[in-house]
């Protein structure tokens, strides 16, 4: 997981702009959302693709709404998870 550090710091960091101050500044959340991805895409490598900021996605068919600061943390947290879920089946597989 502490390969994963960088995206975890920038979900704590998105929960801090949303429920701060600044979250009913719409100028500094955009602003923290555009500061959050140029420091989380030169670490992210091969999975810049994934992390990228987006589109929204119904149904995994993507729309044509743009990710908020939230839904980006969301999505976020969620590759975080199958990450969790990738290393504990790897260990489960090879412990048997």
């Amino acid at each position: 997981l502490l390969d994963w550090q960088c995206v975890t710091s920038e979900i704590n960091a998105a929960r801090r702009a949303l429920t701060g101050e600044s979250a009913r500044d719409p100028v500094a959340i955009d602003a923290a959302f555009a500061a959050g991805w140029q420091r989380l895409e030169p670490l992210a490598g091969d999975w810049a693709e994934q992390l990228r900021p987006g589109n929204i996605r119904v149904r995994g068919v993507e729309s044509r709404h743009r990710e908020s600061y939230g839904d980006w943390a969301n999505r976020l947290t969620e590759f975080i998870g199958g990450r969790v879920l990738d290393g504990l089946t790897k260990r489960a597989g090879a412990a048997r």
